[in-house]
């Protein structure tokens, strides 16, 4: 087990996707994406080792992607297995590594097994690619994260709210309501906050603005807190072939070419009046404190 993972938080639509491709494109670094474990929900199965072996040698025999998320018990691990080819796991080399952690006496039943394949599909791309450190995208249950990986890091992209609505309102089928957008843009980053009090050490907030406007300097500075070499081939991303250009993403344009600004302050064309009252309603204080005025 590979005990110092990092992991990439921040709300939808901030550019966490395209921190994580900058961090997959460092010699070291290998990173996944959106494979969270919770969703490895086995819906009406009875959770026996019978039962998962035999879904897993079904998904290592079916050729079909799309005919192999039918064979999955649940949406949300239909989800997981879809998301999978983003780091290079395909639905077959899920059932082998499936099958490979039940064979070694797990299940599926608890928070912990279920990371455990998580990482067991992160390190399986990262031994292919002859890298040192895994790591991927989580959801904010951070204790749960670092309760199994002690020396984990975390990384949170705050970007400005505005245009994390913005990018909401006309980006795939989000369909937000501009309070509750603003609520929860405001809870992301204050859970986050208080994981790094907790957890003094392990956290490190990434400015979507600055990583625009100067990405040198902003990832120089987040390889120093990963401890890593600063490597500035990183920002060559979509130069790179990595495991994210052979499937599919929301925001594969973006990560397709370099990083410019275009997107900063979006919000002032596309979002109307009455919807920022309401997102202010709900994130005005800590949009405040982030200097977003």
């Amino acid at each position: 087990m590979i005990e110092n993972p990092v992991f990439v938080r921040g709300m939808s639509r901030s550019g966490g996707t395209l921190l994580v491709t900058i961090l997959d494109s460092h010699p070291n670094i290998s990173m996944s994406y959106e494979i969270y474990p919770r969703q490895l929900d086995i819906g009406e199965m009875t959770g026996s080792a019978e039962e998962l072996l035999e879904l897993a040698r079904s998904l290592q025999e079916q050729e079909d992607p799309v005919m192999a998320l039918k064979l999955l018990p649940s949406k949300s691990m239909s989800n997981f297995v879809a998301r999978c080819p983003r780091g290079g796991v395909s639905h077959q080399r899920f059932g082998e590594i499936l099958e490979s952690h039940v064979n070694s006496g797990f299940l599926l039943n608890t928070p912990e097994e279920k990371m455990k394949v998580m990482e067991r599909c992160c390190l399986d791309k990262m031994e292919r690619e002859g890298k040192s450190t895994w790591g991927l995208k989580c959801d904010n249950r951070y204790s749960e994260y670092i309760e199994l990986w002690p020396d984990s890091f975390f990384l949170n992209i705050v970007r400005d709210g505005r245009d994390v609505l913005a990018s909401q309102l006309n980006t795939g089928s989000f369909n937000p309501d501009p309070f509750e957008c603003g609520r929860g843009w405001a809870y992301t980053h204050r859970k986050f906050e208080q994981f790094m009090k907790d957890y003094p050490g392990h956290g490190h907030i990434v400015s979507y603005e600055k990583l625009c406007t100067n990405p040198l300097e902003e990832m120089e500075e987040v390889f120093f807190k990963l401890g890593m070499e600063n490597n500035s081939s990183a920002l060559d991303y979509h130069k790179k072939d990595l495991t994210i250009f052979t499937a599919s993403h929301l925001s594969m344009d973006r990560i397709s070419k370099p990083i410019d600004t275009t997107s900063i302050g979006r919000w002032k064309d596309e979002v109307s009046k009455e919807q920022m009252v309401e997102f202010m309603k709900s994130a005005g204080d800590m949009m405040e404190k982030y200097g977003y005025r």
